[in-house]
């Protein structure tokens, strides 16, 4: 049959700027060769997914003032069906820079900071889109401002709604969520050692999602067992089922 529908919470939504350039030198100034602009955020490239494999794919995201309005007409202009929640500030962009000797650096910004209210609002927009989807997947990052717990009242809301959860999120997010044992969390194995420890813990800053190229570095040390180890302990933490993704080690 038809494979159900993806409700997407993906809060932190941005737009992509993915330049090249010769080559990156800090403290120079530097013109891009070329510039592609697209929306961006891991919930939109879920709901992309999903609209792929020909399930039907409903996002959730805030729209943050005149830029949010803007990256909403985008997405839909893509055909992805988006349900905006407006708050302040402005829609944050994320640079991809890319280098002719293959060399990728990512700059996210944090996006603007959240009130409560506007937390609240989210969480009623989700909750109201739940009946009629099959599944609820919580992915990326989360604005400032947001509960620490976030993506783990979302999950308790399609417990709730008797829903099947999947949260894909790194740092306080992650951790947060075990407690509301979603069905499926699937960080990389540098955001999962971060909340369950191992390498690549403790983290600092408990925030933000690993970049690949810390696992690709690491591969030598074992990344698969690491890989194994982590899904086993985020299972042991209240996640009832784990898929830690290691690059090109795939995923265990």
């Amino acid at each position: 049959g038809m494979p159900p529908a993806v409700l997407v919470a993906g809060p932190n939504l941005t737009i992509d700027r993915t330049a090249t350039l010769d080559e990156l030198r800090p403290g120079a100034v530097l013109r891009f060769e070329s510039v592609v602009v697209t929306p961006g955020g891991k919930g939109l490239n879920v709901a992309r997914a999903a609209r792929a494999l020909g399930a039907d794919a409903l996002l959730v995201g805030f729209v943050p003032g005149e830029t949010g309005r803007t990256g909403a007409r985008m997405i839909e202009r893509e055909g992805i069906a988006l349900r905006g929640v407006p708050c302040g500030g402005e829609l944050r962009s994320t640079a991809v820079v890319m280098e002719r000797g293959g060399r990728t650096t990512v700059l996210n910004e944090p996006g603007p900071e959240i009130g409560a209210g506007d937390w609240e609002a989210y969480e009623a927009a989700v909750s109201q889109a739940l009946g009629g989807h099959g599944v609820l997947v919580c992915s990326g990052s989360v604005p400032p401002g947001s509960p620490d717990d976030a993506y783990g009242r979302l999950a308790r809301l399609a417990a709730d709604a008797g829903r099947p959860c999947v949260v894909d999120a790194g740092g306080a997010t992650l951790a947060r969520a075990l407690e509301a044992a979603p069905d499926v969390v699937c960080p990389n194995v540098v955001e999962a050692e971060e909340v369950v420890g191992g390498p690549a813990s403790p983290s600092s800053s408990g925030a933000g999602s690993a970049e690949p190229e810390a696992v690709v570095a690491s591969a030598a040390a074992g990344v698969r067992a690491r890989a194994e180890a982590a899904a086993a302990a985020l299972v042991a933490a209240g996640a009832r089922g784990a898929v830690v993704t290691a690059d090109s080690a795939g995923a265990a």
